[in-house]
């Protein structure tokens, strides 16, 4: 069995949400907040370099059981919106996991 703990980028209700109302904010004030865009995009992308290492990891994803815990961003509650294992979940079941 392997087991391997990967980070999914900065999740939440309220923090995502938040760096894309500021960039929008920007962008309509015609500033270009390069910065700010790239840590959106990175954060993004986290979710298909969580897949990359599982399969290095792993090898072939097919008919593999994956557990993904973590569903809710914080203990004690319930709150799922723009939790990034939903994201994770199905990208491992597009692998065939």
């Amino acid at each position: 069995m392997k087991i391997a703990i990967i980070g999914s980028g900065y999740v939440g209700s309220c923090f995502p949400k938040d760096t894309e109302v500021l960039y929008h904010f920007a962008s309509t004030r015609g500033y270009d907040f390069k910065l700010l865009k790239g840590v959106i995009s990175a954060n993004k992308r986290q979710r298909e370099l969580m897949i990359g290492k599982i399969k290095h990891l792993l090898g072939d994803l097919k008919d593999k059981t994956i557990g993904v815990l973590g569903l809710a961003f914080k203990q004690n509650t319930d709150d799922i919106r723009k939790s990034p294992s939903i994201d994770i979940t199905q990208l491992l079941l597009k692998e065939g996991a």
